[in-house]
C-alpha cells in the first residue's frame, strides 16, 4: 500500500516459482548467445538454439503464473492465448511457431530451410525481446525508498 505522501506501509510479491523462472531465463540467454554466435556458420544450430531460447522464455512466464508443460505445442498455444489477451506482443507467438517449424526442418534435414536475407537476424531480435519481456514478468518490481530513509 502506497500512501499519498509516498510512504509504503507494506508490500507483498506473490510471484510464484521465481527462482526456477530466473534459472530458465539464464539458460534462455545462453541459448540465445549461442544462436547469435552460430548464425553465420551453422544456421541449423542457430535455429535450434533460438527455438530453445524462445521456449525457455515462455516457460519462465508460465511458471510465474503457476503453469508448466513439457509439450512444445501446449507452450505455443499458451503463448498464442497470452498474446491474444494483450499480455505479450503478437510477434512473440508467431515467432515461436515459425521457429518450431524452421527448427524441425533444420534439425532433421527433412526439408530445405529457406530464409530470406536478414530474416534470421530478425527472428533472433524477437527472441531477445521475448527474453526481456519474460524478465520483466519474473523480476520483482523495484520499489523506491523514502528520501528520509524511513
Amino acid at each position: 500500500l502506497r500512501l499519498p505522501d509516498g510512504r509504503t506501509w507494506i508490500a507483498f510479491d506473490f510471484t510464484y516459482n521465481r527462482a526456477r523462472a530466473r534459472m530458465l531465463l539464464d539458460r534462455s540467454a545462453e541459448f540465445l548467445e549461442t544462436a547469435r554466435e552460430r548464425a553465420e556458420t551453422a544456421p541449423a544450430v542457430c535455429l535450434d538454439c533460438a527455438f530453445s531460447s524462445a521456449e525457455l522464455a515462455v516457460q519462465a512466464e508460465m511458471l510465474v503464473m503457476q503453469q508448466e508443460t513439457h509439450n512444445h505445442k501446449v507452450r505455443g498455444q499458451w503463448l498464442a492465448g497470452w498474446s491474444e489477451n494483450g499480455n505479450s506482443p503478437p510477434a512473440h507467438a508467431s515467432t515461436l511457431w515459425r521457429l518450431a517449424d524452421l527448427r524441425k526442418k533444420a534439425r532433421y534435414g527433412s526439408e530445405h530451410v529457406d530464409l530470406k536475407p536478414g530474416q534470421l537476424a530478425k527472428l533472433l531480435d524477437i527472441v531477445e525481446d521475448m527474453l526481456e519481456h519474460a524478465r520483466t514478468r519474473v523480476e520483482p518490481p523495484v520499489h523506491g525508498s523514502d528520501s528520509d530513509g524511513s
